[in-house]
């Protein structure tokens, strides 16, 4: 992937702006992509969370909703609405960073693999903007 400066700027200055390369590969098996306004959870993820309600527990801000859609998945909203953020301000969206850390044990980590290198940014900044939501 290739981005300008000023997007290399932007992602790095609001952590809400999502990075994709296209459609979920193969190889990410039952990893998450990452954390977003809109999260749907299903099987293995939700059922090692403890469940639904187990999930619900661990999450306290208050703009977080958890919603059963049936017994083996559940959408997680992070707000009302879209939130890019805006780092310069303060604004580093603290409920995306919660749901990060309960979901770090099954994020993917993208950047990794060679092919997945992100020109405008070094290795350490692409890792570091991809674990934007669990530091």
């Amino acid at each position: 992937m290739f981005f300008t400066p000023r997007i290399r700027t932007e992602l790095l200055r609001h952590p809400g702006l999502s990075l994709h390369h296209g459609s979920t590969p193969d190889w990410m098996g039952t990893r998450v992509d990452g954390v977003h306004w809109l999260n749907f959870l299903g099987h293995p993820v939700l059922q090692e969370q403890g469940g639904v309600s187990a999930l619900r527990s661990r999450l306290h801000s208050p703009e977080t909703t958890v919603q059963a859609i049936d017994e083996t998945r559940a959408l997680v909203t992070l707000g009302t609405w879209p939130e890019a953020g805006d780092l310069t301000r303060g604004d580093a969206l603290p409920a995306y960073r919660e749901f990060g850390r309960v979901l770090e044990p099954w994020l993917d980590k993208p950047f990794t693999r060679p092919r997945f290198r992100v020109e405008g940014f070094t290795q350490e900044e692409a890792m570091k903007w991809a674990r934007r939501f669990i530091g």
